[in-house]
């Protein structure tokens, strides 16, 4: 793999006939220093393998997301969640997700609404050392309506909340089979 310190999804490459250990040898075995996304339960496992989980969910429901208001008390909780799960397994980037759009609310509108609950929990990031990444996802391909689908977007929210911890996640990704549900 060179210099270039990669990592491979969990959800693109496992299947369900692969033993989780079999698995994550494997990813090392080519070549692989970290895993993203790999379900909770095999961190540990992934740790004592000798690889690095560079990537977690920081909360929950991709279409549901920051962008409503009415998520803000459980994604918070949710966050600080994951950053002390985060903390226990040395993992430094938390992904975060806007949600969909959804009839009312313009794009500006729903970055300010997701800059306010990043700016809530972004100075517990700071103090970890963890990130929290707002991931831009396709929405014109694989995630239709998806809020957070343009640079711009993306860089206004970051430049809203103006904290060393909360960035922008890009995927270079060959995996055509995985959707978002």
């Amino acid at each position: 793999m060179g210099q270039i310190r990669q990592a491979v999804c969990w959800g693109c490459f496992y299947r369900d006939n692969m033993k989780p250990e079999e698995y994550v040898q494997e990813v090392k075995a080519t070549g692989y220093v970290a895993i993203d996304f790999a379900p909770e339960q095999h961190y540990q496992m992934i740790r004592d393998a000798g690889l690095e989980l560079s990537l977690a969910a920081g909360h929950q429901s991709l279409r549901d997301g920051m962008n409503k208001p009415e998520n803000h008390g459980r994604i918070e909780d949710e966050l600080l969640q994951s950053l002390e799960t985060a903390q226990c397994f040395g993992i430094h980037n938390l992904c975060c997700f806007s949600g969909d759009r959804y009839f009312a609310i313009d794009d500006l509108r729903g970055t300010e609404i997701c800059a306010e609950i990043m700016a809530k929990v972004a100075p517990v990031a700071e103090a970890q050392g963890v990130n929290l990444t707002m991931e831009l996802l396709n929405s014109r391909v694989s995630h239709p309506g998806y809020m957070c689908d343009r640079t711009a977007w993306g860089v206004h929210m970051c430049k809203m909340v103006n904290s060393p911890r909360v960035k922008l996640l890009y995927d270079i990704s060959t995996c055509r089979s995985w959707r978002a549900t």
